[in-house]
């Protein structure tokens, strides 16, 4: 597309420069040539429509461009605070994570430390239980050992009694054969008095 305005410029150039001369002597060639003018005026007019056409349409797909540029901005920055979000999110989560794993070790301590505490007791049962058993068997013992000694007491006291009795009676029996008294072994009636006379 050639934009050529040489016959326009002649135009206006002879326009400038006619005189009264020319304009009577000269018009037909200035018709002619404003003819040739116009059509090159008609053709600019119609590029320059063209041109106008072409930039509406440009400033149009401009105006969508910078829309769909600030629709994608807008995305964009959605885009950045989800990323923000997820950063947080991944933060939060291995944070829980270790909180999680902290957890579990003092868990396994805790088990750990109950274990180790239920056997202590345990054990500490059965020894008390060992004990408790020694002490009632030890109990029991003296328990025997006392109704023991005090049954051997009660033989001796018997035993003493007896020896006693025997004692006075044949202290008595003594003392009946020296004065010549009779002494009753076996009395006429019934029971078993002491020494009698």
């Amino acid at each position: 597309m050639s934009t050529s305005f040489d016959n326009l410029r002649r135009f206006f150039d002879q326009v400038k420069e006619i005189n009264l001369w020319k304009r009577i002597f000269n018009w037909r060639a200035v018709k002619a040539l404003s003819y040739d003018a116009y059509e090159e005026f008609s053709r600019l007019s119609g590029k320059i429509d063209d041109l106008n056409q072409f930039i509406d349409e440009r400033d149009k797909k401009v105006n969508d461009l910078e829309k769909s540029n600030e629709g994608l901005k807008i995305k964009v920055q959605e885009i950045v605070k989800l990323e923000n979000k997820i950063e947080k999110l991944e933060g939060d989560l291995n944070r829980s994570d270790t909180n999680k794993n902290e957890f579990l070790k003092k868990v396994t301590q805790f088990e750990q430390t109950e274990a180790t505490r239920k056997n202590d007791y345990e054990k500490n049962v059965a020894a008390v239980n060992a004990i408790r058993e020694a002490l009632e068997r030890e109990r029991k013992k003296l328990h025997d050992d006392r109704i023991k000694e005090q049954e051997e007491e009660f033989d001796k006291m018997k035993d003493t009694w007896k020896n006693h009795q025997d004692n006075v009676q044949s202290t008595i029996k003594n003392i009946c054969l020296n004065h010549q008294i009779e002494y009753v072994d076996k009395v006429p009636f019934k029971g078993n008095p002491d020494n009698t006379i």
